[in-house]
């Protein structure tokens, strides 16, 4: 996916995470969404957005992919974070962890659907 490809995913799951929170914010929710929504977005989003800047300024070369185990560890990271410390030190924050099975689901979501090398085309002068 070329650079520009990647900034509009990322900016069309903010943008399906905001109009989940202005639904929220007028009372309407899905539960399951209300719950879940956010923690399969939260891995996609940041994935995407780390792949653009790896593309674009740090490795640049359009081709470059997070290995899975690279994938696997942003999820955990997030799964540790905000199911384990956070709830540890604010009791308004509660450990879910059915949120670690939304995370891994973002994940796998970005692993294949996003995080995919830009094809060769090759074209011939025939």
């Amino acid at each position: 996916m070329k650079n520009r490809k990647l900034l509009i995913i990322a900016f069309a799951l903010c943008a399906v995470g905001g109009v989940h929170y202005l639904l929220q914010a007028y009372d309407y929710s899905i539960p399951v969404l209300r719950h879940y929504l956010d923690d399969v977005l939260i891995v996609p989003i940041t994935g995407t957005l780390a792949l653009w800047v790896q593309r674009k300024w740090i490795v640049r070369h359009e081709n470059f992919r997070f290995t899975g185990l690279s994938v696997a560890m942003l999820c955990v990271y997030y799964a540790i974070a905000f199911e384990w410390i956070i709830p540890a030190f604010h009791r308004s924050f509660t450990a879910d962890y059915a949120d670690v099975i939304a995370y891994a689901t973002g994940g796998l979501l970005f692993y294949v659907y996003i995080n995919k090398a830009v094809p060769n085309v090759c074209v011939s002068n025939q």
